[in-house]
Parts: C-alpha cells; sequence; structure tokens
C-alpha cells in the first residue's frame, strides 16, 4: 500500500519542509502544490513560476538540504551563485544544495518538480557534499539524468503510487550519484582532449622552430597564447618537459642530417655550417638557449 501523502496547494515558503525557500510564485492561472512524503516533500510548480531559494543560517538548528528540479514542460532559466543566467530545457535536472542560492524563472506555461530531502539521507552514503555543491552550477541532462527526470516527473502524477520514503530517498541518492560521476567524468575527458591538443600545437610549433637558437618555453607560450606556467603545467601532466622535446627534435635532425648521402663527401664542419646558416633542418646551438 502506497504511504500516506499529504497535499497542500498554498504557497509554501514559509513551512518547515522547505527551510531555504525564501519565495515560490505562480503565474496566472498557475498552481503551487506540495506533497509530504516522511521527510521529503514534493514540488509542483505551473504557470509562470518563479522558485527562490536563499540559505538561512539563523537556526543552528537547521537541517542541511538538498533539492533536484526538473522542467517538465515549457521554458525556464536559472541563476546560481555565480550569478550567471543559464537556460533549462526540459527534462533538464537541477541540483540544490541549501547552502546555496538560486532562482528558477518558468516562462508561460511552464512546469517545474522538484523534491527536497534531508542531506543526510544521501551524504555522504551515496555522493559526497562537495561533489553536490559542484553539480549545482549546471544543469544536467541526457543519461542517468533522464532516469532522474521519469522519476521526478512521475511523483505528482494523479492516481500513481508513492515509493516509501526510505525507498524514495534510495533511488534519489543512487541516481544523484550516477548523474554526478557521468558529469565529473565528462569533464575529466573535456580536460584530457583539451590538453592533447595543446600539447599538439607546442609540438607542431616546435618542429616548425627547433632550429631558433632563442627558441624557449616562454616564446612558445607567447606564440600559442597561453603562459609559460601553462605550458610547464601541461609538460608536468604528460610526465616530460620542454627541455627533452626540444633536445629530442635537434638530436633528431642532426642524425638525419649526417645521413643525408647530398652530404656525403662533406666534413663534419662543413655540414655544421650548413645547419647553423639554415640550409636543412637542424638546430643551431651556437648559443645555449633558455629551455627551462
Amino acid at each position: 500500500m502506497a504511504p500516506a501523502v499529504a497535499r497542500d496547494v498554498r504557497p509554501p515558503a514559509a513551512r518547515t519542509e522547505w527551510p531555504f525557500v525564501s519565495g515560490i510564485v505562480a503565474g496566472p492561472g498557475g498552481t503551487v502544490a506540495v506533497r509530504r512524503v516522511g521527510e521529503l516533500a514534493i514540488l509542483e510548480l505551473s504557470g509562470r513560476p518563479l522558485l527562490r531559494c536563499q540559505p538561512r543560517r539563523d537556526s543552528p538548528s537547521r537541517t542541511p538540504r538538498i533539492m533536484l528540479l526538473t522542467l517538465v514542460r515549457g521554458e525556464a532559466a536559472f541563476r546560481c551563485h555565480e550569478g550567471r543566467l543559464r537556460a533549462v530545457r526540459p527534462a533538464d535536472v537541477l541540483v540544490l544544495d541549501s547552502d546555496m542560492p538560486l532562482d528558477v524563472r518558468g516562462e508561460d506555461g511552464a512546469l517545474l518538480l522538484g523534491v527536497t530531502l534531508p542531506a543526510h539521507l544521501i551524504v555522504p552514503r551515496f555522493v559526497c557534499r562537495e561533489r553536490i555543491r559542484g553539480g549545482a552550477a549546471r544543469s544536467h541532462s541526457g543519461g542517468v539524468a533522464s532516469l532522474l527526470h521519469q522519476l521526478l516527473a512521475g511523483l505528482m502524477t494523479t492516481g500513481r503510487a508513492v515509493p516509501s520514503a526510505g525507498a524514495l530517498a534510495d533511488a534519489l541518492g543512487g541516481l544523484v550519484s550516477a548523474m554526478l560521476e557521468d558529469c565529473w567524468a565528462a569533464e575529466r575527458d573535456d580536460g584530457r582532449i583539451q590538453r592533447q591538443l595543446r600539447m599538439e600545437q607546442i609540438g607542431q610549433h616546435l618542429r616548425r622552430n627547433y632550429a631558433d637558437p632563442s627558441l624557449t618555453p616562454g616564446a612558445v607560450a607567447e606564440a600559442l597564447h597561453f603562459s609559460r606556467r601553462y605550458l610547464h603545467k601541461l609538460y608536468a601532466q604528460e610526465g616530460r618537459s620542454f627541455r627533452q622535446d626540444l633536445i629530442a627534435l635537434r638530436i633528431d635532425a642532426c642524425l638525419k642530417a649526417f645521413q643525408d648521402t647530398r652530404q656525403s663527401g662533406k666534413t663534419i664542419a662543413e655540414i655544421d655550417a650548413h645547419r647553423r646558416a639554415g640550409r636543412f633542418d637542424g638546430s643551431n646551438d651556437q648559443a645555449a638557449p633558455d629551455t627551462t
């Protein structure tokens, strides 16, 4: 049997189950509805909804909470602690920590569904709070976020059985954990791809200019429009150094020069003179450039 669920269509801004919601408004013809399932509260906003959440630290006994929101239909935008307005698409999911401010505004005809629960029901059992806060500055879509959207969207379906508070918290915790893991994995992949692209840019620049005696990390960084510190960081992440790459290129050029049949019959001094004059690929080591 489904657990007893309370439904209230009054604005819940001052209710205890929404301790960090400072304002909820529905547009003309819209509604604000709340369903309670144990320690969890489910919110439905329709019309031209406005949801404003602000941290409340005035009570020492305040229980930290997590809120999940999804856009079922229409258009909406949210502004988080970063202060930037971001669009929310249908089926997107937002994650909110009660210590972080958030404004969500829907256009005419928008429908928002949300659920709030005490943080201790999913933190740290399913996910650490730092990861939740890190995921609060974006909307999540696709993959696990789609499953979470379906779960949230079904909570206000008329006549549909609602899981018990414990089962619902476990389902939400597992999906939030998987969704945020996907998010961080994608960020790691993006960072690795970006690093590889940067290293390829550096490699191309070195291959074109390794004969330049003034070639230094600072000169390469300036040519590629980033800092020398960032260049050294890229090399450190790859487990090698700028100096190693540059010396390897110059040694390889010297070996190819001495193996070139067109240079047969010439002395090493003559080959080196040609190399220094830049008449074939090679390095110019008249000076010892700064490669640190």
